[in-house]
């Protein structure tokens, strides 16, 4: 019984350059029965290799580190293992160009760090950040039931979206130009018309 509790756990790895705030947020985690923090990773390339040897549900990724920072590691964990990532930093404020490039890399949230991380407030963002890893993770369990009811998984499910999405690109180049060589057949004949009157 208490094995299969443990397998539905969200598995979650926390990356962070500083070792009191991988504490902490692994303490704000753990506070709730259905998450557990599979590992800890202090910079970028350490965060690749965790996720390529924990294959974690989630992983909740600083910004600013040493060796490999946040942003290029997120483009290389969405390129060779894809996972939910959840920015965690003083640089993803909303509207800021880090989130909006982070977002853009794949990232599915943000947490500002520094609107919550001093250490008088450092619990007032617990509750956002329970109901976020909740929340992306159910989303992407539910997403996986329901593609291998159609026996596809997320890799096969994301070429086809990508063989879509070249096909559409296709039929609007062709379309494209098929209007445009229209539209320069059809000068010649304007002018025709309109030296004729």
């Amino acid at each position: 019984m208490d094995n299969n509790i443990s397998t539905n756990k969200i598995r979650v790895l926390v990356v962070d350059d500083s070792a009191f705030m991988r504490k902490s947020i692994t303490i704000m985690l753990t506070s709730d029965p259905e998450i557990e923090v599979v590992g800890t990773a202090r910079d970028g390339i350490e965060a690749i290799e965790q996720t390529k040897k924990l294959k974690p549900d989630l992983i909740t990724l600083d910004v600013e580190m040493p060796r490999m920072d946040g942003l290029t590691a997120l483009e290389k964990i969405m390129k060779d293992c894809p996972t939910p990532v959840l920015m965690l930093s003083s640089l993803t404020t909303e509207g800021a160009e880090t989130t909006v490039k982070a977002l853009e890399l794949g990232a599915v949230d943000f947490i500002a760090k520094e609107l919550s991380f001093v250490s008088v407030n450092i619990v007032n963002i617990k509750d956002s950040l329970l109901k976020k890893v909740k929340e992306i993770v159910k989303h992407r369990r539910h997403k996986e039931r329901l593609l291998k009811l159609q026996g596809l998984t997320l890799g096969q499910e994301k070429n086809i979206r990508l063989q879509h999405l070249l096909e559409l690109g296709n039929y609007q180049k062709v379309y494209t130009e098929r209007l445009r060589s229209e539209f320069l057949l059809a000068v010649p004949c304007l002018y025709s018309k309109l030296y004729q009157n």
